[in-house]
């Protein structure tokens, strides 16, 4: 048994599923969340999803974060032993504070289990801006019927 998030193969599940699961990686992994109801994403994947379901405020909120720390990138870069010689052990970065609030903006519930999902009831399905392209999928009458045969059926 695999997760899939993305349709793309994430993690491998091996041993008895009563016992503790092992995981093992099945290619590079991007960085991702798994949540205790077993759903999966990629970091990306999640933050997209959730930015596109969230109020206005908070979208915003989650996608300046994002690049806060995307613009902090080699700045945060620790050495091998995980911190710099030059700060105390205890400090927290800049970047480990935004990245911990990112993980509260995106990740306190699970997308599909949680208030976000039940908040989507409310949405239509069809965006109004995808209404010209649903207007594709309409069902109309075929006004050459001169080809076609009927057949009786016996009820």
């Amino acid at each position: 048994m695999y997760y899939q998030v993305c349709k793309r193969k994430i993690l491998t599940m091996t041993g008895d599923f009563r016992m503790a699961q092992g995981y093992t990686s099945s290619g590079p992994l991007a960085p991702f969340y798994v949540f205790p109801c077993g759903h999966s994403f990629h970091a990306q994947c999640l933050i997209t999803h959730v930015t596109s379901c969230a109020h206005e405020e908070q979208a915003e909120r989650i996608l300046d974060l994002q690049k806060q720390l995307t613009l902090l990138g080699n700045e945060t870069r620790r050495d091998i032993n995980g911190y710099r010689s030059d700060e105390p052990i205890t400090s927290t970065t800049t970047a480990d504070k935004l990245r911990s609030e990112l993980d509260d903006a995106i990740a306190s519930e699970c997308p599909f289990c949680g208030e976000l999902m039940i908040n989507e009831i409310t949405l239509p399905f069809i965006k109004p801006e995808e209404t010209r392209h649903s207007a594709s999928w309409d069902l109309r009458p075929q006004t050459n019927l001169a080809n076609q045969r009927t057949i009786s059926l016996p009820v």
